[in-house]
């Protein structure tokens, strides 16, 4: 009886799936650099999410060099306004993963360093993730 109760649970488990209407499409990796800066927007960029498509982004990181070290700074990745990852001790990184519907975003780096000296300054982000397919069913 123990068996087939252990057997019975074991085939429901392989047919509950967490993300029924998701299937893997594609991993993704958006790099943002800039060496100049302009009034402390170091990068921007508009990313578009296809419809039919849903981004998954599990990291996000933001750092900043100067003359090819990586120094500590007041530097952030916003997404639409808001920030994903902040900088505030050698390197930040944001591990929350956010889930991104189909539609236009902006991926803004921006700094409030002050003293930008002939780009000796890089400000460099990234953010990497899954997109997946969302059926209609």
């Amino acid at each position: 009886m123990k068996t087939k109760l252990i057997i019975g649970l074991i085939f429901l488990s392989f047919n509950c799936f967490a993300q029924k209407d998701l299937q893997f499409s594609n991993a993704f990796f958006i790099n943002l650099s800039s060496g100049k800066v302009s009034n402390f927007i170091a990068k921007d960029t508009m990313i578009i999410i296809p419809e039919g498509k849903i981004w998954k982004i599990t990291s996000a990181r933001v750092y900043m060099t100067y003359d090819n070290r990586i120094i500590a700074d007041k530097t952030s990745l916003y997404l639409n306004n808001q920030i994903i990852a902040n900088m505030k001790s050698q390197f930040a990184q944001n591990t929350d993963p956010i889930w991104l519907p189909a539609g236009k975003y902006k991926l803004l780096l921006k700094t409030e360093e002050k003293s930008q000296e002939d780009g000796r300054f890089k400000y460099i982000s990234f953010i990497s993730g899954i997109e997946y397919d969302v059926s209609n069913k």
